[in-house]
């Protein structure tokens, strides 16, 4: 089984993901356009280092990778049309190939907020 094959039936086969109450975010962008999000999960997580490879690092460059696959696969509809599937780096650039560099920046806020851990908002985890 291909790699990109193996991702897809991760992303779409798993009814822990599937299952899950996560929250979501709708988003105008200054343009008009409407984009759903929704929050993350550990499996997303896992697709993209899968898919960014062995090779990848986590530093400048690699970061931006990282965080840029991850709010791609955040996107669930875009002007009410499902959003294209994420599986390969290929997929990243040609998902934010389609979004001005404002539109993308008002996305990476909205994925912020729905993926972004607070501590101020939990003590609870802070013992």
């Amino acid at each position: 089984m291909k790699l990109s094959e193996m991702l897809k039936d991760l992303a779409e086969n798993l009814p822990a993901e599937k299952d899950r109450d996560l929250s979501s975010r709708t988003v105008t962008l200054y343009t008009g356009r409407v984009v759903e999000l929704r929050e993350t999960t550990g499996l997303d997580e896992a697709i993209v280092a899968r898919m960014l490879g062995p090779k990848f690092t986590a530093n400048a460059a690699g970061a931006m990778l990282y965080r840029n696959a991850l709010m791609a696969r955040a996107v669930v509809s875009i002007d009410g049309e499902k959003a294209p599937p994420v599986l390969r780096t290929e997929d990243v650039d040609k998902f934010w190939a389609g979004f001005t560099s404002k539109e993308k920046a008002q996305i990476d806020r909205a994925y912020a907020a729905l993926n972004e851990f607070k501590p101020e908002e939990d003590e609870t985890l802070l013992g």
